[in-house]
């Protein structure tokens, strides 16, 4: 997982000091339990907690200082294609003595520049202090799997990979953000808050994805996209299945390179049992594995899967181990999870997550694979689609909403009409979200009061 903190002071104001930088990188701990650092160079202050999936040995140790000491980098995340590109910049005459993807990412920047992050498959949120410059440089991931938070102030910029850094920094004023908690209180589920860069906490935001940031010392910025997904409208290949089979067995062999044992969080569903079963054709036969393959599994009689858990394990040979807590127990750790997540959650899921996590670790798996997401890549839940029809009837375009709505019928549960009246209570939800009704400060602590979010002073 890894994590990272940081801070650029501002002209007229005090630099950072490895105490506040320690004290951010505290709250972190648990993103990297394997190593940690930090580096102080006037204005600028990084700090990096580490979970070694590749190059193990020390030469990964971060904030990592280039030979030439011009650029110092601290990096969440893993460039999955990181191989291929040491290939290409050895080539160009770039000598590695770390085996991992973060001297890859030192290296591309040296190459190429802020246009590096054009060339990396993978997830990722870094800082790269370019000595040189007078800048840092800020870089997320295309669609913002890993999360990297900015505020900004007179002082200075504070960015760090949780809510809890920043808040450590001393740096926040301590407002709760109203606006996102009332659109948590009308819309009920995270999932389907307005898009926005925003965070519940006033003043912090989220790089956007597929963004960078480059910030001078003085505190110019330049926020640069620097990829969207492609329009590929009337575009049909010639093998569809085919075509996404070639991607996802690409897929698959980039993110099962690592110098620990990879495991899979299995459910019933065709992601995860794709997953496993692609997983297991790579690894080879279970005879021939030099380790067994470990599967992670959630059991409920509410959510009876077994069926289709027994075929996949047949079908791969995975060592499962099954996650069946006691409700009890589950709640008990509700508010240590809240803590984690830093945000408020509207499902369970996240609690079951939790748990199927610490028993992946506790079987020494520090790396899991599964379907999140996966649903979303091929057409997503129905209520997903929401948005769509929202975002018509607030601009007015009825007959693109009637004729979507009909189309989303045609493949779902739901009636055209019972559509379009969950579309409208949606825009009364849009509106009511901004009243000064909801977002009162008063509305927004009892929210948060109420699922015990730990920010509330």
């Amino acid at each position: 997982m890894c994590g990272i903190a940081g801070i650029l002071a501002l002209p007229g104001h005090e630099h950072p000091t490895v105490p506040t930088l320690s004290r951010m990188n505290d709250t972190i701990a648990h993103r990297g339990p394997d190593d940690d650092g930090i580096y102080v160079d006037g204005p600028v202050g990084l700090a990096f907690r580490r979970l070694a999936i590749l190059d193990l040995s020390a030469a990964g140790h971060q904030p990592m200082v280039s030979n030439d000491g011009a650029h110092v980098l601290i990096f969440n995340g893993e460039i999955f294609n990181f191989v291929e590109l040491r290939e290409e910049l050895t080539a160009l005459g770039h000598r590695f003595t770390s085996s991992g993807d973060s001297a890859v990412l030192m290296a591309a920047y040296r190459q190429w520049g802020v246009q590096c992050v054009e060339k990396f498959v993978g997830m990722f949120a870094f800082c790269m202090y370019d000595r040189q410059k007078h800048t840092i440089f800020l870089a997320r991931d295309r669609f913002g799997v890993k999360p990297l938070f900015l505020l900004r102030t007179q002082r200075g910029v504070v960015f760090g990979s949780e809510l809890k850094a920043v808040r450590a920094s001393g740096y926040w004023s301590g407002r709760l953000n109203d606006a996102r908690f009332a659109s948590m209180l009308v819309h009920q589920r995270t999932d389907l808050l307005p898009e926005s860069n925003d965070s519940f906490l006033d003043g912090v935001v989220q790089l956007p994805p597929a963004h960078t940031l480059e910030i001078a010392f003085d505190g110019a910025e330049t926020l640069r996209r620097y990829w969207s997904l492609p329009d590929r409208t009337g575009e049909t290949p010639r093998d569809p299945v085919g075509e996404f089979g070639r991607l996802f067995d690409d897929a698959m062999r980039l993110r099962m390179r690592a110098d620990v044992p990879v495991g899979v969080m299995l459910s019933g569903g065709m992601d995860s049992s794709s997953i496993a079963c692609e997983m297991a054709r790579l690894v080879g036969a279970p005879a021939s594995r030099p380790a067994p393959l470990h599967a992670f599994c959630y059991e409920s009689e509410d959510f009876d899967e077994s069926v289709q858990l027994a075929d996949t394990v047949a079908q791969t040979g995975v060592e499962v181990h099954r996650y069946n807590p006691d409700p009890q127990a589950v709640w008990a750790e509700f508010a240590r999870a809240i803590w984690h997540h830093d945000e408020p959650i509207h499902s369970a899921s996240v609690l079951m997550g939790f748990g199927l996590y610490r028993l992946a670790a506790q079987h020494g798996v520090r790396v899991v694979l599964g379907g999140q997401g996966a649903d979303e890549t091929i057409g997503g839940y129905g209520y997903l689609f929401d948005h769509l029809l929202v975002s018509h009837l607030l601009a007015g375009r009825a007959g693109a909403l009637w004729s979507n709505a009909g189309a989303l019928a045609d493949d779902g549960a739901l009636s055209r009409g019972a559509l379009l009246s969950r579309t409208i209570r949606k825009v009364r939800a849009h509106f009511l979200s901004g009243s000064a009704q909801y977002r009162s400060t008063a509305a927004a602590r009892r929210l948060a009061e109420a699922s015990g979010w730990p920010y509330v002073n």
